[in-house]
């Protein structure tokens, strides 16, 4: 939990065998990579990123969901719903 209003943020950790699903019902999004090597995929589009620490992306609230896999530990901040 974060004191200000305006946004939260989240600590996401993925492994092999261990992946992060993002809930369908969520806003825009930044995703900043801190350790690591993940790979990003929209589900429902043949669309895949890989970006590594260091690295930050945007997804936008029209992406419907997207999986996160790899080995790495990123920091998610989001707009609250």
């Amino acid at each position: 939990n974060t004191p200000a209003e305006e946004f939260e943020l989240s600590r996401i950790r993925v492994s092999e065998g261990r992946t992060f699903v993002s809930p369908s019902n969520r806003s825009l999004e930044i995703l900043f990579c801190v350790e690591g090597r993940t790979l990003l995929q929209n589900a429902g589009v043949d669309q895949e990123l890989a970006f590594d620490k260091g690295r930050a992306v945007i997804v936008p609230a029209t992406v419907s969901a997207y999986r996160i896999s790899g080995n790495a530990e990123l920091y998610k901040a989001t707009v609250p719903l």
